[in-house]
């Protein structure tokens, strides 16, 4: 079980940040939808002006775009577990070389590398100046994210939050 999804992203990048997303606005990302507006330059022309409009407006709102440019190079979920938070084993990355990236561990499906997922996963291991050695690109792929995931804990120096998570009363 899991799923990889490779393709070229169109856009700018305005800055390289890691963002970590709760884990139901980052199952969000694999929609294919979705997946569509983050690699377009444009509008798809198989999707409604206002529905685009709706993903890109929900899309800036998680913080992925600054005035139409990409505003991050991975996107990590996570998940709350009473008073913390923990990091999953999936990101969503946009190389140097404009390949996006999107892999997560715990998603039903085929865990299959085409070509485009391999030469993405080539520029991702060189992005983070990572040597793998492992039998298969699924193997690597465990090991990138397990990676990410231990750099960001041990390197994260802060985390900026919107200052509506404190004034917003709990449900």
């Amino acid at each position: 079980m899991c799923l990889v999804i490779a393709g070229e992203a169109k856009r700018s990048r305005v800055s390289e940040d890691v963002i970590l997303l709760e884990r139901e606005d980052f199952d969000r990302l694999k929609d294919s939808n979705y997946l569509k507006v983050l690699m377009a330059r444009d509008k798809p022309e198989e999707i409604s002006r206002s529905y685009h409009y709706y993903i890109m407006n929900r899309l800036k709102s998680l913080g992925l775009f600054f005035e139409g440019s990409y505003s991050f190079y991975a996107v990590v979920p996570f998940v709350r577990k009473e008073a913390e938070i923990a990091l999953e084993r999936a990101f969503l990355v946009i190389t140097k070389t404009k390949k996006l990236l999107l892999y997560d561990e715990e998603a039903p499906g085929e865990c299959s590398c085409d070509e485009r997922c391999v030469d993405a996963l080539n520029d991702l291991l060189d992005d983070l100046n990572l040597r793998v050695k492992r039998e298969t690109p699924r193997e690597v792929l465990q090991a990138v994210a397990q990676e990410i995931v231990q750099r960001i804990s041990e390197n994260g120096a802060f985390m900026r939050l919107p200052g509506e998570v404190l004034w917003t009363r709990r449900s």
